[in-house]
């Protein structure tokens, strides 16, 4: 068993089909960072289920309209809207599924600023 954490770069890749002399194919660009300090995320690795904890409070709601939840494919997984304070990730994709042991990425998104952050998560058997 092991696990590792680090910096996640999410890059949004933009394609022109029809080629013209600007259109230069996918083109990557670094998306903002969003400030993570307020998140807790564990166990990482997990079994059964993982809690994310954005740590929010009455005076301060959570910065992040969305959390979605990635695979290595980059195939989304799961997506919570507006979450609250807390998230409980049982494993599962949208349709209930019990999702395979991997890695996976959570990225939180900021829809009116348009910043997101992206952490990576390991599930274990």
């Amino acid at each position: 068993d092991f696990a590792t954490t680090g910096s996640i770069y999410i890059y949004q890749y933009e394609y022109e089909e029809e080629f013209t002399e600007l259109a230069s194919g996918p083109m990557a660009q670094e998306s903002p960072t969003l400030n993570n300090n307020s998140i807790t995320i564990f166990p990482n690795p997990f079994r059964e289920r993982l809690i994310i904890n954005l740590n929010t409070t009455m005076s301060l709601p959570s910065p992040y309209s969305s959390v979605r939840i990635y695979d290595v494919t980059g195939r989304l997984i799961r997506t919570y809207n507006n979450p609250t304070d807390q998230i409980i990730w049982d494993g599962r994709d949208g349709n209930d599924r019990k999702v395979s042991p991997g890695v996976y990425f959570l990225r939180f998104e900021n829809i009116n600023s348009e910043q997101s952050f992206c952490q990576k998560i390991l599930k274990i058997e």
